[in-house]
């Protein structure tokens, strides 16, 4: 089904590497037990194999991605120096650059905002649900993703993870929503006012002076809109 499909996709990535490992037999919630939760799951050490393979010293790349998984709208530079206790100089910007050219983090500037304001956020699919669930060790339980399935930590990361794929796939819905001739810049917004937050959670800005805004929902059945929802 096309819900089990995108959520393997947030899971994975689409890395055909780890698609390779789904067991057609399997429902897709037995699948991600045997592969992340089992104590000899296939895929349950990749995230370390696979950091240390990439860089020398990994551990400062894997504690700048774990900070930026904990905020879907991401962290300033200067938010991510005070979070990690590490030097706002060269060392910093070398690591955030490294992480944006292999494509786990991507800079963007919120929308309204300058670029004394920009944000750095994970969209490395594979890293946020590792972060999530995997290096968190939120349960020893062999079963765990079939047992809670319906829980509210996975239905966190799913409407988390599904916001990631939107901005990945931008490009597609610009071309649903018929502008994709339009040049265009795609952000998010919130208001940070603790009284009264909220956000808009794709924000597009059209070169022809329309802003699109988008509401990014992940649900099985059809989303409608009432008062009670707009209000909330």
């Amino acid at each position: 089904a096309d819900y089990d499909i995108l959520q393997a996709y947030m899971i994975m990535g689409g890395i055909p590497y780890y698609l390779s490992y789904i067991d057609k037999r399997k429902s897709l919630a037995q699948n991600i037990d045997n592969l992340f939760f089992n104590d000899k799951g296939k895929l349950s050490l990749e995230f370390n194999r696979l950091f240390k393979s990439l860089f020398v010293n990994p551990q400062q790349y894997v504690d700048i991605l774990r900070l930026l998984s904990k905020r879907k709208a991401g962290y300033t530079r200067k938010e991510i120096t005070e979070s990690i206790n590490k030097t706002s100089g060269g060392g910093l910007t070398s690591i955030l650059q490294t992480l944006e050219a292999c494509d786990f983090i991507k800079r963007y500037i919120p929308f309204g905002s300058s670029s004394r304001n920009t944000h750095y956020k994970l969209t490395d699919l594979f890293c946020l649900f590792y972060f999530h669930f995997v290096d968190s060790a939120v349960s020893s339980n062999s079963s765990f993703w079939q047992n809670n399935l319906r829980s509210p930590a996975l239905n966190a990361w799913r409407g988390f993870a599904f916001e990631e794929v939107c901005f990945i796939h931008q490009n597609k819905i610009k071309q649903a929503l018929g502008i994709s001739g339009v040049h265009s810049e795609v952000s998010m917004w919130r208001n940070n006012d603790s009284e009264d937050y909220t956000q808009i959670d794709m924000v597009i800005d059209r070169a022809d002076h329309v802003v699109n805004l988008c509401e990014l929902k992940f649900y099985s059945d059809d989303l409608e809109i009432d008062k009670s929802y707009d209000k909330g």
